[in-house]
């Protein structure tokens, strides 16, 4: 028998792909599961085989998209391709879209990762985490520190946050209206909030409903 071609062999994972896009729309929360499905979509982009890489391009792509839309605790940086992912582990995993493999592992908070944003030149990511209500830098681009860390990259500063008790339960009766089958131990950890960089070395906290929750430098 005539083995498939690549390519063919491809399709199904094209067809998987667009079944885990259709999933996450309709699923509100799937902060558990991002780290699973961000590997998932990942997976078909291996260089090594490019007829399977170009025949799920199209539909890894809309679904990593997707998911940056979706969860502020992943971001893309186009420039550099890489996607950095936080998890309920409380670590941020950057991968690098050209060799669809781990980049980074950033460990360092204490609970859920609730926000990640890249700075525009993609050297740097910020995080933060409700659960241990801190701020951290990392270094993210290629650099003699990262030589010296390994896959392991290096945080330069942390800083604590106080978030007022309004927003949090604001956050509180989102994330319930969100989900509300779940309960509170089940929903994810203040999953309204977003960071954005607005200089080389700061960042906004934004909270439920894009309130400015303040700046935050480096």
């Amino acid at each position: 028998a005539t083995r498939p071609t690549p390519c063919v062999r491809g399709a199904p994972r094209s067809a998987a792909i667009v079944t885990l896009v259709a999933l996450v729309r309709a699923r509100t929360t799937l902060d558990r599961e991002l780290p699973a499905i961000v590997e998932a979509v990942l997976r078909p982009l291996d260089p090594s085989v490019p007829a399977v890489r170009e025949g799920c391009m199209h539909a890894s792509t809309m679904a990593l998209r997707e998911l940056v839309k979706r969860y502020s605790m992943a971001a893309f940086h186009q420039t550099t391709q890489r996607l950095a992912v936080g998890t309920t582990a409380g670590v941020v995993v950057i991968y690098d879209l050209r060799t669809a493999t781990k980049w980074r592992i950033l460990q360092g908070h204490d609970g859920p990762v609730s926000a990640v944003a890249f700075a525009a030149g993609g050297d740097l990511v910020a995080s933060f985490s409700s659960a241990d209500s801190t701020i951290r830098w990392w270094q993210a681009g290629s650099s003699s520190l990262l030589g010296y860390f390994g896959l392991h990259g290096h945080c330069h500063k942390v800083l604590r946050v106080t978030l007022p008790r309004e927003e949090l339960q604001a956050a509180e009766e989102a994330a319930a209206r969100a989900d509300p089958g779940a309960g509170a131990k089940d929903r994810p950890a203040y999953p309204f909030t977003r960071l954005e960089w607005t200089s080389p070395s700061t960042v906004m906290l934004l909270g439920a409903n894009g309130k400015h929750l303040g700046f935050y430098t480096l």
